[in-house]
């Protein structure tokens, strides 16, 4: 089995933010985009928001990581938006709650245990586009 689908391989390099950040700043060093990426995916998700992007907005991010995309786009999220951020990782969950402490409307399941009451209306995974939920 190639590391990348073994369950234990994946969660020692992320039981922390460590390696992921070690990658992001290999990106953000080499980068030809003069747009930081995470400037540029808040870009996307608001483009496919559109107008729904200035309401009240429940949003779910399947493995958040260390939250790095919400903290460097705090000023950028609507007050009315209620942000919860997951991950497998309860070391990505440690480093997202103190990445986002100011953030007091911002909620992350302890330990990364899925807890999500309610309905959410867009949910974005991981460092893919987000994708709009229907509300049934």
């Amino acid at each position: 089995m190639h590391p990348i689908n073994d369950p234990q391989f994946v969660s020692r390099q992320y039981q922390s933010d460590r390696n992921l950040n070690a990658r992001i700043a290999l990106h953000q060093r080499f980068s030809t985009n003069k747009t930081p990426w995470s400037q540029r995916v808040f870009d996307q998700l608001l483009a496919a928001l559109g107008a729904r992007a200035d309401a009240a907005l429940h949003l779910l991010e399947l493995g958040a990581g260390p939250g790095t995309l919400w903290a460097e786009n705090q000023a950028r999220i609507p007050a009315s938006w209620r942000v919860v951020l997951s991950d497998l990782s309860p070391g990505m969950v440690a480093t997202a709650q103190r990445n986002l402490a100011a953030a007091l409307h911002r909620r992350l399941p302890r330990g990364g245990r899925a807890a999500y009451p309610g309905r959410h209306g867009v949910v974005r995974c991981g460092r893919r586009q987000p994708h709009a939920l229907s509300h049934t």
